[in-house]
């Protein structure tokens, strides 16, 4: 039986009414002759709001919002005697200017002439999600290609082979999106890094190359990273850069896409080098200190002490000072609540002379200043502190004060000298430095960056020059105080310090 009555067998031709099955579909029907109405199913006399009976004999144009009609009847002119089906066309009826359709037509007979049947499709949810993600899309580009930062994002939606990954060209293949900042980083528009025409890898410092591969690698297995390293710019402008990876995943777990953020911290790192290097110039003035410094938390716990401290305070350690309160090491209780009562009422106090005790018990007399560190909020977190030990000081000055009137400048003098002290101990420090730095000259073939070589070297000059400064000022202040040694001659006298200590004055003071 051949494949005709198969069909005749299920739907006799007197059974069939091929009208009633088009007035059931969903979507709009209509057929037209010279571009005429002779037929229109309920769906789409719904769609333009019209009876059937209205719509027959009517002019199809009619139905068609102004600013669409010509292009619409354009189509349907070249669609009618095709022997395939044409391409759709989307408009609006004048009827309902909120609702937006799809229409594909093919040529039928009709009463023994070409006709044309339309499919038409309402479109207008569809559309709109459409048009609701091209302006989410436009406003996601806009906001990228205003990021100071670059964002590039790679694409892997076919298997990936970690062996092919063995140089950059891999990442190059895969690249899909990159912003507009590309030109302020690499002075290159991004169109040339997504046309091929460049690659962002070829800007990469050839001393980091190889690590931002391994990077760029490993991200496949740690799913997010981020390293900084150099770039060099077509005009040979070096700049630091911080590139930030993230890997988004399919549901099925395999990598889709890589997505990277990359800053430029140039300025950013410049500032943090200086930073730490005036931070390891002050730590050195720290530690090479004859004076003990400390910095304590609000209820006076040791945070940091330098090894003058831990000397003077008779401790083994760092480690030994961090369990510690510095209210263990005054001597007076009473003199040490009014010091803390003083430095919150006023911020800072200074002590010429106070009891301390170390950690054996052995009693002796310092000089003391202490700040109080606030927050933005005026939170006192942190007290730093100066103790200079004057005991000995005190002791020479009694022995010398009878027989010679310069001994009781001798705590006067104790600290321009503690100054030249720490000048010459740094200046030897930085000198070694230099040494060290001018060595590498020697072999320039071993030099990274000379630029960077020449700096340092210029900063140690530079705070030798400080601390020459620094130690000449100290000088000149010693010499005019043993000048007044010389050209005065004071009467002096002891006299209670009203803490419990014996102070020498000059007598004239009184007259």
């Amino acid at each position: 039986m051949d494949k005709n009555k198969r069909i005749n067998n299920i739907w006799p031709d007197d059974d069939i009414d091929p009208m009633a099955i088009i007035s059931a579909i969903n979507e709009g029907i209509v057929i037209l002759k010279e571009e005429h109405i002779v037929y229109a199913n309920h769906a789409f006399s719904a769609m333009v709001g019209q009876d059937f009976s209205d719509l027959l004999g009517t002019s199809f144009a009619d139905l068609i919002s102004g600013k669409e009609k010509e292009n619409v009847m354009d189509y349907l002119k070249t669609s009618v005697g095709q022997s395939c089906q044409q391409e759709g066309i989307e408009f609006q009826f004048e009827t309902d200017p909120e609702r937006y359709v799809f229409m594909k037509v093919s040529t039928i007979q009709c009463h023994g002439a070409p006709g044309t049947l339309g499919y038409i499709s309402d479109i207008t949810k569809g559309r709109k999600e459409r048009l609701k993600i091209k302006r989410l899309h436009t406003r996601l580009r806009s906001i990228l290609d205003h990021m100071r930062e670059l964002v590039i994002s790679f694409s892997y939606l076919e298997e990936i082979d970690i062996e092919d990954m063995s140089d950059f060209s891999f990442f190059d293949d895969h690249i899909v999106e990159i912003n507009s900042s590309a030109l302020a980083f690499y002075d290159i528009p991004a169109s040339y890094f997504l046309n091929k025409k460049a690659s962002i890898f070829d800007f990469i410092h050839d001393d980091d190359k190889e690590k931002v591969l391994n990077h760029y690698i490993s991200l496949f297995e740690k799913g997010i990273g981020e390293i900084s390293y150099r770039i060099t710019t077509p005009k040979g402008d070096n700049k630091w850069v911080l590139d930030y990876g993230r890997v988004e995943y399919m549901k099925t777990g395999k990598v889709r896409r890589v997505n990277h953020i990359i800053e430029d911290i140039t300025e950013k790192k410049k500032a943090l080098d200086e930073i730490k290097a005036s931070e390891n110039k002050y730590r050195r003035i720290f530690e090479l200190s004859k004076d003990m410094i400390y910095v304590l938390t609000p209820e006076g716990k040791i945070i940091d002490i330098n090894q003058a401290g831990i000397k003077l305070l008779g401790l083994g350690s760092k480690d030994e000072a961090a369990l510690k309160n510095m209210k263990e090491f005054h001597g007076d209780s009473d003199v040490r609540d009014a010091l803390v009562k003083e430095i919150m009422d006023k911020g800072e106090v200074t002590r010429p002379r106070i009891m301390f005790k170390n950690a054996k018990g052995e009693k002796f007399e310092v000089g003391l200043n202490i700040i109080a560190q606030r927050d933005e909020n005026g939170k006192v977190v942190s007290y730093q502190g100066i103790v200079h030990n004057i005991t000995e000081a005190i002791r020479q000055k009694e022995l010398e004060a009878i027989s010679q009137l310069a001994g009781c400048f001798a705590d006067d003098l104790a600290s321009p000298l503690s100054v030249i002290l720490i000048g010459i101990e740094t200046i030897k420090t930085f000198l070694s430095d230099i040494e060290k730095l001018t060595e590498k000259l020697a072999n320039p073939d071993k030099i990274n960056d000379l630029e960077e070589l020449i700096y340092e070297i210029r900063y140690n000059v530079s705070d030798i020059n400080y601390f020459i400064n620094e130690v000449m000022i100290a000088v000149n202040d010693i010499k005019d105080r043993l000048k007044e040694i010389r050209d005065q001659y004071w009467n002096l006298k002891k006299v209670s310090d009203g803490s419990g200590g014996i102070i020498y004055e000059r007598a004239s003071k009184n007259n």
